[in-house]
């Protein structure tokens, strides 16, 4: 039972930290009363990319502004609801009223998604990058245990953790970032410190398996 009630927190705790990130930007363009906000931070942020020196990427960055485009507008049936703005269904007027927040949502969603699609271009990098490390890592390792190395349990635990929430974490900010963000300015760091984290995890794993 308490394994249940555990994984159903952490389930719900998931999907609350998922829903928060579209409702940063909202919320920041609707208290700023200004609901084009997102459209400015896509579109600098599109600017930074400079997708026209990279055809592949800027396919894959127009096919997710679409996919987020059409799961906000279209699949939620907001497109289908504000057709006929003489319609007289309440939701459809509600709709309507709050049309700037609706709006705010569509866009918050096209950003989400096109910053997404730069985790994933970025994504093979990073696994490269841990890869390198966690096999410098092994090394450090197996000379650990066969020459009769420092032990730590704190550095390997407190790395394994940075590492985990570090990499979750950010990649929460990166996404819910009410800002346009230049990723040649924050994924290098990232890649470089969690390549780092992941050595140290594997180094400082404990000598006897």
């Amino acid at each position: 039972m308490n394994r249940y009630r555990s994984g159903t927190s952490r389930l719900l705790i998931w999907l609350l930290a998922i829903l928060a990130i579209p409702v940063v930007h909202v919320g920041t363009a609707l208290s700023l009363d200004d609901p084009q906000r997102i459209e400015r931070v896509m579109e600098q942020e599109l600017a930074y990319l400079g997708l026209e020196k990279s055809p592949r990427s800027q396919a894959l960055v127009e096919q997710a502004a679409w996919l987020g485009y059409d799961v906000a507008y279209r699949q939620t049936g907001i497109e289908e609801l504000t057709r006929d703005p003489e319609t007289k269904d309440p939701l459809a007027r509600t709709v309507m009223g709050a049309w700037d927040g609706v709006w705010a949502w569509v866009l918050a969603m096209e950003l989400i998604f096109i910053r997404g699609a730069v985790l994933v271009m970025v994504l093979p990098l990073l696994i490269l990058a841990w890869w390198l490390a966690a096999w410098d890592g092994w090394a450090g390792w197996y000379l650990r245990r066969t020459v009769g190395g420092r032990e730590s349990a704190f550095i390997y635990h407190r790395t394994k953790a940075g590492l985990r929430h570090g990499s979750i974490g950010l990649i929460f900010a990166y996404l819910a970032a009410p800002i346009a963000l230049n990723p040649t300015w924050i994924f290098p760091p990232l890649i470089v410190t969690s390549a780092l984290l992941s050595r140290y995890t594997v180094t400082y794993f404990k000598k006897y398996l």
